[in-house]
């Protein structure tokens, strides 16, 4: 049997790779003892948590373009710390990250329009 790591109540699956938020895991929420839902799972790279005055402002900027609530944005769901990690929790786009959203916005020439 496979032992996977739990965080809160996130189950980390498998490292994806890493971009310049941090290293991406494949993952899912828990809900009675089942994985219910997929989600991808960021483990923000430390140079964005320390020191934490900067990740403060980093923070206070992820969750201001969550409660845009704009259609179509790619934000962090949740933001977990614990044991000195900060993940960021994202909904599981179905092979889509931010960069390839960011690319395909370029080129059908549709703007991605923010109000911070």
């Amino acid at each position: 049997m496979e032992k996977y790591n739990i965080v809160n109540n996130y189950i980390v699956f498998e490292k994806l790779g890493s971009d310049s938020v941090g290293t991406n895991y494949r993952g899912g929420e828990i809900q009675e003892k089942k994985v219910e839902k997929h989600c991808l799972l960021t483990e923000a790279h430390s140079f964005l948590t320390d020191p934490p005055a900067l990740w403060k402002r980093v923070r206070a900027l992820v969750e201001g373009i969550r409660k845009q609530n704009i259609p179509g944005l790619y934000s962090p769901e949740d933001i977990i710390e614990e044991e000195g990690k900060t993940l960021l929790v994202y909904p599981h786009l179905n092979g889509k990250t931010l960069e390839q959203i960011l690319i395909d916005s370029a080129q059908s020439k549709t703007a991605i329009e923010l109000e911070l």
